[in-house]
């Protein structure tokens, strides 16, 4: 609702930080950057944070800024492991040609199937 209300991203996620900015800082030790090289991932990535913030979570579940800290960090193993070693951009047309079955043939190859 905020985005479609603000399709800039001038809004705040926090005191010190806008959606837009290439930096949130959400407390003094809790800082989210979006400095994805992947086309789109800044936009995904900051479309998932936002929803993980406990201010505007949907879904109750995140209560602290520590969880967005563990999503921010999940968040980069995904672009790592999914986007850039498999060469896709963030577009929903390639976010929807991933399924179970590529990323587990993937890890598997990685050597990271126990994720």
């Amino acid at each position: 609702m905020k985005l479609a209300a603000c399709p800039a991203g001038d809004f705040p996620v926090s005191d010190d930080s806008l959606y837009r900015d290439a930096t949130w800082r959400l407390t003094e030790n809790n800082i989210v950057t979006f400095e994805g090289e992947v086309a789109g991932i800044n936009d995904l990535k900051r479309a998932i944070m936002f929803h993980v913030l406990p201010e505007y979570n949907p879904w109750g579940w995140s209560r602290s800024h520590s969880t967005t800290r563990v999503t921010g960090y999940a968040f980069g193993l995904i672009e790592t492991y999914v986007f850039s070693d498999n060469k896709l951009n963030a577009t929903a047309e390639q976010i929807a040609a991933v399924d179970a079955t590529k990323l587990t043939t993937h890890w598997i190859r990685r050597g990271i199937a126990a994720l």
